[in-house]
């Protein structure tokens, strides 16, 4: 599994500004200078995959603040030629559609929650006999 999205080798001048970034010392290694007397001390420093997904994350819900969310759902309907008001959260016919599929992945992916979507019964002509 990948843990880093980079690696870096850098000085010990360097690290604090690694390291409030959220950069973590993977290794360090010291070298010899040209004199033959001296060392430099460098760290090998990884930026983790995961600190990188939150700040995608925290970037999206930014957007969120904004209506991102709703203008991205109302053009991926479009997209999609579905109309974003057939389907809601709740009901009793389970709704398996591009659009839906995307909204869930979304929801799932930015909010870490599992949402249904629905045919939206007030959209339908249903007929009960």
């Amino acid at each position: 599994m990948l843990r880093y999205l980079k690696i870096e080798v850098v000085s010990e001048k360097e690290i604090n500004k690694y390291l409030t970034k959220g950069w973590e010392v993977i290794d360090t290694t010291k070298e010899l200078l040209g004199d033959g007397k001296s060392t430099i001390l460098q760290y090998h420093v990884g930026y983790p995959v995961s600190k990188h997904i939150q700040n995608l994350i925290e970037i999206i819900k930014e957007y969120e603040k904004f209506g991102f969310k709703e203008k991205l759902f109302k053009n991926k309907a479009q997209e999609y030629n579905e109309n974003l008001e057939d389907y809601d959260t709740s009901g009793f016919f389970n709704a398996n559609t591009n659009l839906t599929n995307f909204l869930k992945n979304y929801e799932y992916i930015v909010n870490g929650k599992e949402v249904e979507y629905y045919k939206n019964p007030k959209n339908e002509n249903v007929y009960f006999e």
